[in-house]
């Protein structure tokens, strides 16, 4: 995995609210790396487009440094109300109900990674109930 694609796995992993600040060395190493980044959040888009459009990617210069800031945020277009009948409104969600390692590790094996490639990725071993539901095994 390249720089980019590292850090991209990070990304997806944020929940809502959180960030990422990254320092880079120069504005054309920010900038390459950015665009490595919007190239790789729009490929998961084609995948997950309900997450990836919760994530923002943008430069910073702060205190005479640059860095980039990946952070996620709750898109209201995800969210609507549904008025009953009798007039009365419920919001409604069209957000993807998976936690973030499930709808990760299912994304890996898509993409033909292989049980260790997965942990290695996730930094941590799968647990017995993961491995039963991905791999049919223990």
């Amino acid at each position: 995995m390249n720089v980019a694609e590292e850090w991209f796995t990070d990304i997806m992993k944020m929940t809502d609210g959180q960030q990422i600040i990254i320092p880079v060395q120069d504005k054309r190493i920010r900038t390459k790396l950015i665009r490595e980044l919007k190239e790789l959040k729009d490929s998961y888009a084609l995948v997950d487009p309900a997450a990836a459009s919760k994530i923002e990617i943008k430069p910073d210069f702060k205190d005479g440094k640059w860095y980039i800031k990946a952070l996620t945020t709750t898109v209201t277009s995800l969210v609507g109300v549904l008025v009953d009948a009798n007039g009365v409104p419920r919001e409604i969600s069209i957000e993807r109900r998976e936690s973030g390692d499930v709808h990760l590790i299912k994304t890996m094996l898509r993409d033909g990674l292989s049980l260790v490639e997965i942990e290695d990725n996730l930094g941590r071993k799968l647990t017995e109930e993961e491995r039963r539901t991905h791999f049919g095994k223990e």
